[in-house]
């Protein structure tokens, strides 16, 4: 769900989108996170800061605050309440979300207020009293939204920087683009063809990130492998991806292994990252030909 900026409401709502309430006190917003665990979505999310009029409507029952999450591309849509401490935590099947998901946090009215004021509402109302109805908004955030493939989550939680898209038409082999935010793997069509529809098939998951996302990885830690200190921080500064990665390795214990020049660290550490992709993509196979899928 998208609420445009500018949006009128018929009394003052605590919102980034609106001046009804003058900035910065305005504000309103949320963190969250998202990572997969057996074929599950785990969303966590918690309020930042909630203003103080806000939260004793909270307390009072007069008022509650909720997580709204929709898919477009599945017509998935979820409301899920914030607890006592504003935090907030729900499993989405991978069948159920595939694409863009956008994610927006609010507080509505849970019974009519008919003497609604907020303390730092715009002068421009004059100490004005407003009559709120059930369901109405009374703190709206941005929208905020990411793109959710089972396979954009192998490096453990890391959504934001493995991208695979569709080359020119007269590409003829797959290459992995390493100078804009994210790791790009580039496939042929026909190559991105199979892949988006094998992406959603938990069947074959783990082999898909073994042989392609394991591959791209491990390229990003060779090339970070090759730098100097000083060029390692400047790629940091301008790589998101390079920065997740460190950071990551860098909490796990891994001494920098690329500064290192040690080959055999970033097959380590790549091996970390995704969980032992090679083990999972093996253990996937026999469980296939187990089965009786792969003859």
């Amino acid at each position: 769900m998208i609420i445009e900026a500018g949006r009128s409401w018929l009394h003052p709502v605590v919102s980034p989108l609106s001046n009804d309430i003058a900035p910065p006190h305005n504000s309103f917003d949320f963190n969250f996170s998202c990572e997969i665990k057996d074929y599950k979505y785990i969303v966590k999310a918690t309020l930042l800061p909630v203003d103080t009029y806000l939260s004793s409507l909270i307390s009072s029952g007069d008022a509650s605050a909720f997580l709204h999450i929709e898919c477009p591309g599945t017509y998935f849509r979820r409301l899920v309440t914030f607890d006592s401490s504003f935090s907030t935590e729900l499993a989405i099947s991978v069948d159920d979300v595939r694409g863009l998901t956008q994610f927006l946090a609010a507080i509505t009215a849970v019974r009519p207020i008919t003497d609604y004021r907020h303390p730092r509402q715009s002068e421009e109302y004059e100490g004005a009293v407003f009559q709120v109805g059930e369901g109405d908004f009374l703190a709206v955030s941005h929208t905020k939204a990411l793109n959710l493939f089972p396979d954009l989550d192998p490096v453990q939680s890391f959504t934001s920087i493995i991208d695979v898209k569709k080359g020119s038409d007269d590409l003829q082999e797959p290459y992995i683009d390493l100078h804009g935010q994210t790791i790009t793997i580039v496939l042929p069509a026909e190559e991105m063809e199979h892949y988006a529809k094998l992406r959603t098939t938990k069947e074959v998951i783990k082999i898909l990130i073994a042989s392609a996302i394991f591959p791209a990885v491990l390229q990003a830690l060779f090339a970070l492998n090759k730098l100097e200190s000083d060029d390692l921080d400047r790629y940091q500064q301008e790589r998101k991806w390079a920065r997740l990665l460190f950071t990551r390795l860098y909490e796990n214990g891994f001494t920098n292994p690329w500064t290192l020049a040690d080959e055999e660290e970033c097959f380590k550490a790549a091996l970390f990252l995704l969980k032992n992709p090679l083990k999972s993509a093996l253990t996937q196979v026999s469980e296939l030909l187990l089965g009786g899928f792969l003859r």
